[in-house]
């Protein structure tokens, strides 16, 4: 019913700007659950972060990324919640290249 009426009374470009934002929210809010999960880590030292892990997990690595698999929920647009110094190292495969670089 109200599906109905958003089709009828809108525009394709509206609902389909309506739907990134509901896709930004969601993303929003496992970020945010990332973060606290992240505080978690806070004390540690040496940490291996894998980001943009995707379904691809590596033992003994901290893997980042939106995916349920990945340890750490974050959205790697944002700035990382550790603190300087609290990795040792940064690892990542095939995904610098799903970002967008704006002109």
């Amino acid at each position: 019913m109200i599906s109905q009426f958003i089709r009828e009374h809108t525009t394709y470009g509206f609902r389909s700007s309506l739907r990134h934002v509901l896709s930004e929210i969601k993303i929003l809010r496992k970020h945010r659950q990332g973060v606290r999960q992240a505080r978690n880590l806070s004390g540690q030292q040496h940490l291996r972060l894998h980001i943009g892990c995707g379904p691809k997990v590596k033992n003994g690595w901290t893997n980042i990324d939106l995916s349920s698999q990945a340890d750490i929920t974050l959205d790697l647009r944002e700035p990382f919640p550790f603190p300087e110094n609290a990795c040792s190292v940064i690892y990542s495969e095939h995904f610098l290249e799903h970002l967008d670089y704006p002109l």
